[in-house]
Formats: C-alpha cells, structure tokens, sequence
C-alpha cells in the first residue's frame, strides 16, 4: 500500500464520518463528526465524493444491464463475488462460467420484453473508507416504457485501486430495499 493511499485511509477514519444519502430526494451526507467546521465540511465532501462514485458504479450496472453487455456488467464486481437471488446463490469462478449462468436469465427477460432497466431510488452508507453498503429499487421496462417489474438489490461494496467494486448482491422485492441510516 503506497504512502499516499495510507494517509487517505488515516484521514477519512480520522474524520469519524457516516454518511447516509438518498438518491432520489439529492440528500447530502451528514456527518458525526466532532470536531470544527471545517472538519466537518471536508469529511462530508470526501463521503459525498466516495457516495457519488458508488452511484456512479450503480449508473454503470444499469446502462451494462439495459444494454444486455453481460460482460461489462461484471466489470463492476470485484473478482471475489456473490450473488443471492431467490432462484439460487452463485459465485462463480471465472467470467465465462458467470457468463454461462447469466446468459439464459438474460434471455428469458428478453423474451418477456424487457427492454431497459432503471435505478428508481438507492441509499447509500460508506462503512469505512473501503467498504459501503447500497440498497436500490430497479424498474425493469418493456420497450413501450410499460413497466414490467420491480426489484430490490442490496450490495455490498469494496473500493480497490481501480475503484470500487461490489463484492455481494442480494436481489429481493423492491418493497424491502433498505434505508441505510
């Protein structure tokens, strides 16, 4: 781990930040921190960084998703994954065998119509200045905007040297995606 990279680690635990940020209502983080106000304006900009990458990551999964580019939708997991879905666990090995597994779920959405998937709402908290949890509600669409169905997605995220990477998706009904306070 190089110098620079350590004392980033050190200041963002420094700060004693949680963030906690809604999405769809542009909330800005809040801080727990205790110290001056201008401690407190730095660690609410870092975390508001560290949440809008993570947002970001989310936007990258919805465009890969709607675009059925299997592939660059794995680009946005770690190499180490988990997925959880009612269907089954899977944590595959390698990208072809993830690939093989999710090619006939992609085919199937496809032969009901699907079209396009939207980020409707997420919540996001940094744990720590490797680790946040996000928790979304998806809107999967039929080319005619009709709504085909929504689901819940909670991650679990971790932050590399290229950024950050989820490393758990648990899929589950839209009526329970979580606010992370």
């Amino acid at each position: 781990m190089n110098p620079a990279h350590i004392a980033s680690l050190i200041a963002l635990a420094g700060f004693g930040c949680v963030v906690q940020s809604t999405f769809a209502h542009g909330a800005r983080p809040e801080s727990s921190a205790g110290g001056g106000a201008e401690d407190r304006r730095m660690c609410q900009d870092a975390l508001a960084d560290e949440q809008e990458s993570i947002l970001a990551v989310l936007r990258g999964v919805e465009a890969a998703f709607s675009e059925a580019d299997l592939s660059r939708w794995l680009s946005f997991f770690h190499s180490t994954y988990m997925i959880m879905a009612p269907e089954g666990v899977i944590a595959p090995s390698s990208e072809n065998e993830a690939l093989t597994l999710l090619r006939p779920q992609m085919e199937t959405l496809r032969a009901r119509g699907y079209a396009r998937s939207e980020l409707n709402r997420a919540t996001v908290k940094v744990l720590s200045a490797a680790t946040a949890l996000a928790s979304v509600e998806w809107i999967r669409r039929k080319a005619n905007n009709e709504e085909l169905e929504r689901l819940g997605g909670t991650y679990a995220f971790f932050k590399t040297k290229d950024g950050w990477k989820i490393v758990m998706v648990t899929v589950h009904p839209s009526t329970t995606v979580v606010e992370l306070k």
